[in-house]
């Protein structure tokens, strides 16, 4: 009983920094395609890293991406809670899957930043973190099942 209390706990935070990132990534994304200033603080690093080439690929802003990403995290958190045992188990597979190649994309974009663009910018650093932090719960939920 422990066990579900604690897997419990840590599914309301994968839920709660899923809508998180959908709030920082949508936020990246408005400011992108309204060409507003990006709100960074004492830091000037997030209007450099917007200003970028790398802020979009193919012409789509990387943090729509982003938005996408968190959204589906928030979808398969939710669906997860309505399956039964072994069906749950796929989504929290799934959850980890995409959590991780976002995690792993986002590790790229932040070495471009600081190697690259030579900037840093706090919100993008957010999403990174909100990203490590999802995927190292998905791996301690994903832990708990097998035991």
């Amino acid at each position: 009983m422990k066990s579900d209390t604690k897997d419990r706990g840590l599914h309301r935070l994968q839920v709660f920094l899923s809508a998180a990132g959908v709030g920082v990534s949508g936020y990246l994304t408005y400011v992108h395609l309204t060409n507003k200033i990006v709100y960074c603080g004492e830091y000037s690093g997030c209007e450099t890293v917007q200003a970028s080439s790398y802020s979009t690929l193919h012409g789509v802003p990387v943090a729509l991406g982003g938005v996408l990403l968190y959204l589906l995290l928030l979808a398969l958190s939710v669906v997860e809670l309505r399956l039964p045992g072994n069906k749950a188990l796929r989504v929290r597979y799934a959850f980890f899957g995409f959590s991780a190649v976002g995690l792993l994309y986002s590790m790229y974009l932040t070495y471009l930043e600081m190697f690259v663009i030579c900037s840093i910018c706090l919100w993008c650093l957010t999403s990174a973190f909100v990203l490590l932090n999802t995927t190292l719960i998905s791996v301690w939920r994903l832990q708990g099942q097998a035991s």
